[in-house]
């Protein structure tokens, strides 16, 4: 008896673990309402199922209701259907304008259907549209829901990306979204700003001193700008939004060119070719190795770009810690400062990738973690930068120094020597030597004055 209890138990719990997320009912204008525990999901493996067949599923209680915070699948070639009812209580003003906000930039394609007692409406976007597709122009997708006095909504989202596929789904008031849209762009502006600061003053340096550490690192700072561009979609948004097919390749592109880029002042800045010249040649090798992936990221059509980009960034980043280490343990002054702040690019990396694999879980911090890394590891170069300058300035005033005792114990050492040739060493007198010397002086320095002379022994 007691075990069919607990097969009954079990079966009962099974069953409601399986039931799909129930729906969000509206009934106050807060800033900002998650939808994630609210979503129910399905892996759509062939990608051929339809909005009927998924409706169907649902009534079969075949959706998986979301147990994490964020909706993370990670990098899979299945597509991904989200449902999620969104009801507005009659405590919500009618005749309100809301926002529902899908916070991850990289997806590929995503079809959106918003159910209603009137019928249903399909709005399609992602990267491989055109930017002036989308129902709201910002770097996020975004898609605008009228509450009519107790609104029903019923939202499905078809999801397929060659990036990691999540859905951080949020609920806001359009006004509520759009403050909070502008205040995240001075954020992004300061971040930039930061890096834009940091390649001047360097490439300023470049200019003055004729130092080519300093252009690689502007051209690395160039090549990380354009992959956060990519990431948080204001690349897509701002500056290549006409470009949909740039879009595909930009991550994998600007990638290899910041790898180029932290390679070349790697080996400048810790004088690799001088200090390890055998592990140099592996750090070159790797170097053509990224020529290779940007090779094949253009040749090569059924590859995820962000995939590879993502794994290149990683094995890179970890190269040069190990040659930060390698320098360091032999003594290089620099290696400190390159190392710990390779340490928090690489700490960065490996964050944002755990929580894009579905490792980690998704929030703020594991989604900037890039950022975060990449501004702490700039600002850190750069004051290594300083740090090399001040070494490079010390050392050649201390060969000045050299130079100037060096020149000064020549002619102390060439004094001695005359004296001791024009003098008698037991006397210390004049010798013959002077006498002559004397002579010949008079007679070279005073030609045409002095015509006749005498001696008198």
């Amino acid at each position: 008896m007691k075990s069919l209890l607990h097969c009954f138990f079990l079966g009962l719990a099974v069953f409601f673990a399986s039931l799909p997320a129930h729906g969000i009912v509206v009934s106050n204008s807060d800033q900002r309402i998650p939808l994630d525990p609210y979503l129910s999901y399905y892996e759509d493996k062939s990608g051929e199922l339809t909005l009927n067949d998924l409706i169907e599923l649902q009534g079969q209680r075949k959706l998986t209701a979301n147990s994490s915070s964020i909706l993370n699948f990670g990098f899979t070639d299945s597509v991904y259907w989200v449902r999620v009812p969104i009801t507005f209580s009659d405590a919500v003003g009618a005749n309100e304008n809301w926002v529902v906000s899908l916070d991850y930039a990289p997806l590929k394609h995503i079809e959106l259907f918003i159910r209603t007692k009137d019928g249903v409406k399909q709005v399609v976007s992602g990267t491989s549209l055109p930017f002036d597709s989308r129902p709201v122009h910002f770097r996020n997708f975004a898609y605008p829901l009228k509450n009519n006095g107790g609104t029903e909504y019923e939202l499905w989202l078809k999801i397929a990306s060659d990036s990691s596929v999540q859905v951080p789904l949020s609920l806001w008031t359009a006004l509520n979204y759009f403050e909070y849209e502008t205040l995240s762009s001075y954020g992004w502006g300061i971040f930039f700003g930061i890096l834009t600061a940091l390649a001047l003053y360097n490439l300023f340096l470049f200019v003055s001193v004729k130092d080519r550490t300093y252009l690689y690192y502007v051209l690395y700072l160039l090549g990380l700008s354009g992959v956060v561009l990519y990431l948080n979609g204001l690349g897509f948004q701002l500056i290549w939004h006409n470009n949909e097919g740039w879009n595909h390749y930009a991550l994998l592109v600007f990638t290899c060119f910041a790898i180029f880029g932290a390679v070349q002042f790697c080996r400048s800045f810790l004088e690799t070719t001088k200090l390890i010249p055998g592990f140099d040649a592996v750090i070159v090798r790797a170097m053509y190795f990224s020529v290779v992936c940007l090779f094949f990221g253009f040749s090569v059509i059924d590859i995820s770009f962000p995939k590879m980009a993502g794994s290149v960034a990683a094995l890179f980043t970890i190269v040069l810690i190990v040659t930060g280490l390698k320098t360091l343990k032999i003594g290089s002054p620099t290696a400190p400062y390159f190392l710990i702040a390779w340490s928090f690019f690489l700490s960065g990396i490996l964050i944002y990738l755990a929580s894009v694999f579905g490792i980690t879980v998704t929030n703020f911090f594991t989604e900037s973690a890039i950022q975060f890394g990449s501004a702490a590891e700039a600002i850190l170069l750069s004051l290594g930068l300083a740090q090399r300058i001040k070494i490079e300035r010390r050392l050649k005033y201390e060969a000045l120094e050299s130079k100037h005792h060096t020149i000064l114990k020549w002619q102390k050492a060439e004094k001695k020597l005359i004296e001791r040739a024009t003098h008698d060493t037991l006397t210390a007198l004049p010798n013959s030597t002077l006498l002559f010397k004397c002579i010949e002086d008079i007679k070279a320095g005073n030609a045409g004055v002095i015509k006749s002379f005498g001696l008198v022994i």
